[in-house]
């Protein structure tokens, strides 16, 4: 188990991708597409109880709606590219990415973690529950992860490479990571939308004689990191002078 440059991964001939999928943004850009059109329509008639409203709210709103479209055409641009993928995997290796591949441009140093398969005890997918609780009430989230069960524990150098990526760029928040560390042991890669399918990845690793371990279930209260999300962050401060 080591670091290697993205670069260096080039050199592979034959490998299965597991990447972000692009239907939740096709369906993303679908809805704007659609609330704009609605919003062109209710902007152009006269009669009925729209009448009522004035026009000046039509043309924000539509701006509004303009505006989302173009993020989402630019979030399926970028989905489509090569630069997005969660792991490559070939005949005797998998390579995680550590990076959110949205970030990919920050730097030209990116490295990844290289596993060969020797090295992986076991796999199973964990689905994890984040609780955060409020002033006035709570609300959870869900994750599909999938935890890569090693032999022996995750070396420093990639532990400290994982931990390096929250703190890359002060004007971008980790987190949300793709990749990190539970109990020293375990890889656990954030998987909602991949494709192929979570249970795809870890059948897999089944056909490469690794062992797939029954689903994993955890909660975990995420009060404190949302706080200082909250706190630390450009879109955090933003967000908390709204809600004074």
């Amino acid at each position: 188990m080591e670091l290697k440059r993205i670069e260096q991964l080039s050199l592979l001939e034959s490998r299965t991708t597991f990447k972000l999928s692009i239907l939740p943004y096709i369906l993303l850009t679908l809805f704007f597409l659609s609330l704009g059109c609605v919003l062109c329509y209710a902007f152009y008639q006269d009669n009925g109880p729209i009448k009522v409203v004035p026009r000046i709210f039509f043309i924000a709103f539509a701006f509004l709606a303009l505006f989302f479209i173009v993020m989402s055409f630019g979030m399926m641009k970028k989905v489509l590219s090569a630069n997005n993928w969660l792991m490559l995997a070939d005949l005797e290796r998998v390579f995680i990415r550590i990076r959110v591949f949205w970030y990919a441009h920050i730097t030209n140093d990116e490295r990844v973690i290289d596993l060969r398969y020797s090295e992986i005890k076991s796999v199973r997918i964990t689905k994890l529950k984040e609780i955060y609780k409020g002033r006035d009430e709570s609300s959870a989230s869900y994750k599909k992860c999938i935890d890569i069960c090693l032999k022996n524990f995750v070396p420093d150098e990639i532990f400290k490479a994982i931990e390096g990526e929250r703190t890359i760029n002060e004007k971008i928040s980790y987190y949300d990571p793709t990749v990190w560390v539970k109990d020293q042991n375990i890889v656990r890669i954030h998987c909602n939308f991949m494709t192929p399918s979570v249970v795809k990845a870890v059948k897999f690793f089944g056909q490469q004689g690794i062992v797939i371990e029954s689903y994993n279930y955890e909660e975990i209260d995420i009060t404190n990191k949302v706080a200082s999300l909250m706190k630390n962050t450009k879109i955090g401060k933003v967000l908390k002078f709204f809600n004074r």
